[in-house]
């Protein structure tokens, strides 16, 4: 037959004790990090270069997890956590609540750093919900069980808007960025068009973008 690549397991992380819900891996190279979330309601951390695990216990099933794009940077280190109670917990992802080795069960968890809470305009409770940090680290976004995408300004924690499209509850989210020209290569005239995609329970996806000035 013919040659193929076999993918073998590596390391098998078995410290959640009931459904994993999401999983994030940084895009930098140098954050040797796996991100998950569990309906067990614990966020956990796992260094591979460094074998150690760090967890922080939200008392309350995490259903989405969100990786802050600047996290890359030692100095920005946050995490949205939402939950199951329809409440998104902003995490300081640099303060290790409770480690241990990366190959040992985890006995006991213990508080994270929670900066900031998220609620009051979306829906949740019944179905696994996404959640999202702008590109530019400025709101946090969730999906909603009435069909809608809702942000808030991650320092206020004040509901900004709500993008409404869909007839089902919105399940995921993602968000990107793009800068083009309209006058060729005259930077006096480029713009940012931020970028969000939801999907949702109905079978569509919606691709929603807003432009802005580019800052010069």
């Amino acid at each position: 037959g013919k040659n193929r690549s076999s993918y073998v397991p590596l390391q098998t992380l078995k410290d959640a004790n009931d459904s994993v819900t999401t999983v994030l891996t940084p895009h930098n190279s140098s954050n040797h990090c796996i991100y998950t979330s569990s309906v067990d309601g614990v966020v956990r951390c796992y260094d591979v270069r460094k074998g150690l695990v760090t967890c922080w216990d939200l008392d309350n099933p995490v259903i989405g997890l969100a990786l802050s794009p600047s996290s890359n940077d030692e100095n920005q280190n946050l995490l949205a956590a939402s939950c199951l109670d329809g409440t998104i917990r902003l995490l300081d992802n640099s303060d290790s609540a409770s480690s241990s080795e990366l190959s040992s069960e985890l006995s006991s968890s213990s508080s994270c750093c929670l900066l900031k809470t998220y609620q009051g305009r979306h829906k949740a409770g019944q179905y696994a919900l996404d959640c999202a940090i702008s590109t530019d680290d400025k709101y946090v976004m969730t999906g909603s069980e009435d069909g809608s995408c809702v942000w808030y300004d991650i320092m206020t924690a004040k509901h900004v808007q709500s993008l409404e499209g869909h007839s089902q509850p919105t399940c995921a989210i993602a968000t990107t960025t793009t800068t083009t020209s309209t006058n060729g290569n005259n930077n006096n005239d480029r713009f940012t068009n931020e970028i969000t995609v939801t999907a949702s329970y109905d079978g569509q996806g919606i691709v929603w973008g807003t432009k802005s000035i580019a800052p010069e």
